[in-house]
């Protein structure tokens, strides 16, 4: 895998080639174990199991066993098994809660837990947080290849029962020690530091994979959704998506509009012609027709969708889908244009270019550019019929601040959720309590009602009854709550299978008409678990040191190296200089007492 005579920084090993990626990645097809433990001297103790047995390209079976000593006599546990969606690109063995992230193959990982573990004991259960980051401090040890075969041959020679090597199965894992450290918090205490030493190991199996990914996926689907119809009247609005392959087409049949794209990325890092050329694209993409055969497959899919020409008097929101958008990491919220209230196909075609051409706007490639996106990200379009809702919200199944899952909070206002997402006015909110017995989400149910707070709502937003767009009305009953504790408590019941469905806490887009519960939108919580902490940004570069009885230390030469000295540097400097040191020999007698020779001199 390595060659040190080469001049290729991924064969010398600087950084991680593509076969240690896989090897360190979770496997789509095959089942792995893996194994973290990490102990200290001051009785602080981790252990993180994790079995990973994958269902289809999409899905996971994923068991997680977790042990947490705290050094003060706190002992935390888990021990849970979930079906998981599976994304190949992010990197990591996720479940509820919990994710094992692989920084840098076989040389940094990061530990993210943000979820309930049982108290040994007392059987309660308490909320902890904690963030960890794993660094290699020895070289990777390959059982199938590692082991020196002469010298087990020549151990095993006196053994009667031994007849030759080809009866001998090395097992199929790596192991490989590590540094632990980050910090911890439990039960919203003050939050401590944590380090420990400990061993990694990840075995592996094979191929058990036995579904294809569509069957999986629809099977899923159809579960949750025979669940949700069969205890709750539940609407989810019509709605087609114009795909990314458009996007290519339009910009393939637009060659201005690629030059003017190409310009665009020239200019990034240029503020003084970035927004110009931002401007540029924008006005070409407005100024455009859409392809006739992006057209007609636009017409084709709403005639599928209403018989008879029927949406042409339907009113539609016509919204961006880019990709990144709406993720862990990046919501994209209020960067690229919704249009409310769109009528006829002409509304239509035209509000899909506005959309495209809002992802070049100087804040949204400002935006991208912060969380590392390309400005030209491939674009798709959602067009989902418009509900006229009596009342309309968002709803969190955490707190967005501190992750904390004992509440559901719900936030609403009449009219369409408009008035809410752009915090137009002050909405009501209702915070339902759970029972939570355990970190899965199998297994929580509503507790009740734990506060209601009645927002001013003085406006409202409505559809336009006698043309396209919205209108912005008064309020009549501002102060009433604008949903039924009934529904709410209804909404909630949804909000719990939409969360277990996904597999991660959710931000739910939902409306009330004529007391039936609409579903508009549900996106992951953003930067919830994947931002760094101010610890592990302030550690991010750090070596494994091999104990905990070894420090790094600037001491008086601080004026000269400002920082702490790595291991490699401190290596190679005691090479150097260590001949020209002034030092005091020191003899420590048998009896324990230190003895100094009086000798003072160069080495």
């Amino acid at each position: 895998m390595f060659d040190v005579t080469s001049t290729d920084i991924k064969k010398l090993g600087i950084l991680p080639n593509n076969k240690e990626w896989e090897l360190e990645l979770p496997h789509p097809t095959n089942n792995e174990k893996v194994s973290i433990i990490g102990v200290n001297s001051w009785g602080q103790a981790l252990r993180l199991n994790i079995d990973w047995k994958p269902q289809s390209s999409n899905t996971s079976s994923i068991g997680v066993s977790f042990h947490f000593e705290d050094g003060k006599g706190g002992i935390y546990e888990m021990n849970e098994q979930n079906l998981v969606p599976y994304d190949k690109h992010k990197r990591e063995y996720k479940a509820p809660g919990i994710s094992l992230e692989v920084l840098n193959p076989f040389r940094r990982l990061r530990i993210k837990f943000r979820g309930y573990l049982t108290k040994s004991g007392s059987n309660e259960v308490v909320f902890v947080k904690m963030r960890l980051l794993w660094i290699a401090i020895s070289n990777v040890f390959d059982f199938e290849c590692d082991h020196n075969k002469d010298f087990i041959e020549c151990d095993l020679k006196n053994n009667s029962k031994f007849k030759s090597m080809d009866e001998i199965k090395f097992e199929n894992r790596f192991e490989q020690m590590g540094q632990m450290k980050g910090t911890f918090q439990v039960d919203h205490q003050n939050e401590e530091k944590l380090f420990l030493w400990g061993n990694k190991s990840k075995k592996k199996a094979e191929n058990v994979l036995t579904s294809g990914g569509k069957g999986s996926s629809l099977a899923s689907l159809n579960h949750l959704s025979a669940k949700l119809k069969n205890s709750i009247d539940i609407r989810i609005p019509k709605g087609i998506v114009v795909t990314c392959s458009a996007y290519k087409l339009f910009v393939k049949h637009n060659k201005q509009i690629d030059s003017c794209i190409q310009k665009l990325k020239s200019a990034v890092g240029k503020p003084d012609i970035l927004q110009k050329e931002c401007s540029n694209v924008v006005n070409a993409i407005k100024s455009s027709q859409l392809p006739v055969e992006i057209k007609n497959n636009i017409r084709s899919q709403l005639d599928i969708l209403y018989a008879n020409n029927d949406f042409n008097g339907q009113s539609f929101a016509v919204r961006s889908s880019a990709a990144g958008e709406d993720s862990e990491e990046m919501s994209a919220a209020g960067q690229m244009t919704t249009y409310l209230g769109v009528r006829g196909l002409d509304e239509i075609y035209d509000a899909v270019l506005k959309c495209w051409s809002s992802q070049f706007d100087f804040i949204a490639v400002e935006y991208k550019r912060g969380y590392g996106q390309d400005v030209d990200s491939m674009m798709a379009v959602v067009i989902q019929e418009m509900v006229d809702c009596d009342s309309a919200g968002v709803l969190f199944t955490c707190d967005p601040v501190s992750g904390d899952e004992t509440e559901i909070i719900i936030t609403g206002n009449y009219g369409i959720g408009e008035s809410v997402v752009s915090a137009m006015s002050e909405p009501d909110t209702i915070r339902v309590a759970l029972n939570i017995t355990d970190n899965s989400f199998n297994s929580r149910t509503v507790k009740g009602i734990k506060s209601i707070s009645i927002g001013s709502k003085a406006k409202a937003i409505k559809m336009n009854t006698s043309g396209s767009g919205t209108v912005e009305v008064d309020t009549n009953d501002a102060n009433s709550c604008c949903i039924s504790n009934e529904n709410a408590l209804k909404l909630t019941n949804i909000a719990l299978e939409i969360q277990k469905f996904f597999g991660s806490v959710r931000d739910i887009e939902w409306g009330i008409k004529d007391d039936q519960i609409v579903i508009l939108q549900s996106r992951p919580v953003t930067n919830l678990d994947t931002g760094f902490t101010e610890f592990e940004l302030m550690h991010e570069i750090d070596v494994g040191m091999p104990s905990e009885k070894e420090y790094l230390s600037k001491a008086n030469v601080g004026e000269v190296i400002p920082g702490c000295t790595s291991s490699l540097n401190l290596t190679y400097n005691f090479k150097q200089w260590m001949p020209l040191m002034i030092y005091d020999l020191h003899i420590c007698l048998p009896n324990g007492n230190l003895y100094m020779t009086g000798m003072r001199g160069h080495l």
